[in-house]
Formats: structure tokens, C-alpha cells, sequence
């Protein structure tokens, strides 16, 4: 006695349309899963994060930025990030009530391997930045701190636009990720308060001139 439809007697045809269908159901299913993650990850290339990731303090405000070495992708990735926390960026260092010093943006590279022809094949890109946060008088906030950032590049000899578009592209994203850890630092910092600090100071100056 048979309990069930005799699979057998099923076209082949029908066989290849039911795998297919569920083959397209995994495929979405796995597409609904890689979106939204791939979304999440253009965004923070470009600079962008979720609301509540490396919040800035919120005193640290009408900040501006000076950039010793004048490295202008640098200051436009930075100040995009700032203004991306809700910082807001001042142009005039003298109206402005905190200085972010960029003192160094260093790029180096590093042959590590030559190809047949002697040219170099290899790199090790490093990215050295050095910055310092310091209110418009000169009062140190933190201490300067080095940032360092390594990426390993391949030269191809056969196209040598293709490897300097690749180049171009690969210090730019090495920009942004010193920038995140500018930011991550920056979040991190304790409450500060100015007078609080001048007070304080004054206190020892005249606790100290007491026991002379």
C-alpha cells in the first residue's frame, strides 16, 4: 500500500525547477544576512558612524585644526570626522576654543622584495601621525601622542597606473584609519574643565610659596 505520492512518476524537469527555487531561497536568505553588513561597512569607509561609536566629550567643542605640515587630505578627512560627531570645526585658530595640532603626517615605504628586473615589487607603506589637543592659551589637554599606521603594497611592472591608483587608494584609507584613532582617543579623554585646572594650580603655587 502506498502512503504517498510515487516520486518517481515526478517529471525531471519539475525535479530542476523545485532545486532551483530552493537554491534561490538560500541565495536571499544569505543576501539579507551580507547587505546590511556590506552597507555598514561603505558608511564607515566613508566616514560615517552609528550614533553612540566613539562619542566625542561634549565640551570639545569649537575646535580648530592646525595642521603643521599642511597635509590637506588629512585636515579634510579630519575635520569631515569631527563634524561627523557633532564637533564643530572653526577656520580661525584665534576664535577658536580648543587647537587640534597635527604636528606630523609622515608617509614612508619600505622595499621588501625586488622583482626580476631589479625594480622594486614589494612595499611596506608606513603612516606616522603625530597630534597634540591644547586649548587657544596653550594648556596642554593631552599629552602629544603617535599614531602609526603600516599597509603592505604590490607593485605590478606591467601596469604601472593600475599600482599607482592602488597606491593613492590604499594611503587614503590608511588617512582614514589614523582619523578613527584620533577620534577614539579624542572620545576617550576626561572632563575638562579650564578654570577648574587654573584654580587648582593656583592653589599649589601658593601652598608651596606657604611652607617656604
Amino acid at each position: 500500500m502506498k502512503c504517498g505520492p510515487d516520486v518517481s512518476k515526478v517529471p525531471h524537469g519539475l525535479h530542476i525547477q523545485v532545486a532551483e527555487h530552493e537554491q534561490q531561497k538560500h541565495q536571499i536568505a544569505a543576501l539579507r544576512c551580507v547587505v546590511p553588513l556590506l552597507f555598514i561597512l561603505l558608511l564607515s569607509a566613508c566616514g560615517f558612524h552609528l550614533r553612540g561609536m566613539n562619542n566625542v566629550p561634549r565640551w570639545l567643542n569649537n575646535v580648530a585644526i592646525i595642521s603643521e605640515n599642511d597635509d590637506k587630505q588629512f585636515v579634510s578627512i579630519l575635520q569631515s570626522r569631527l563634524e561627523g560627531s557633532n564637533v564643530e570645526v572653526n577656520p580661525e585658530p584665534s576664535r577658536a576654543k580648543y587647537w587640534l595640532i597635527v604636528n606630523e603626517v609622515n608617509l614612508q615605504q619600505q622595499i621588501i622584495s625586488v622583482g626580476a628586473s631589479t625594480n622594486p615589487r614589494q612595499y611596506t607603506l608606513t603612516l606616522t601621525v603625530v597630534f597634540v589637543l591644547k586649548t587657544r592659551t596653550g594648556q596642554v589637554i593631552n599629552t602629544p601622542a603617535r599614531i602609526s599606521i603600516s599597509r603592505e603594497l604590490i607593485l605590478n611592472n606591467n601596469r604601472i597606473l593600475g599600482s599607482k591608483d592602488e597606491e593613492s587608494i590604499l594611503i587614503g584609507e590608511m588617512k582614514q584609519d589614523a582619523v578613527t584613532q584620533i577620534i577614539y582617543r579624542l572620545s576617550h579623554l576626561q572632563d575638562f574643565n579650564p578654570d577648574t585646572r587654573k584654580s587648582s594650580v593656583g592653589t599649589k603655587k601658593a601652598t608651596h610659596a606657604h611652607l617656604n
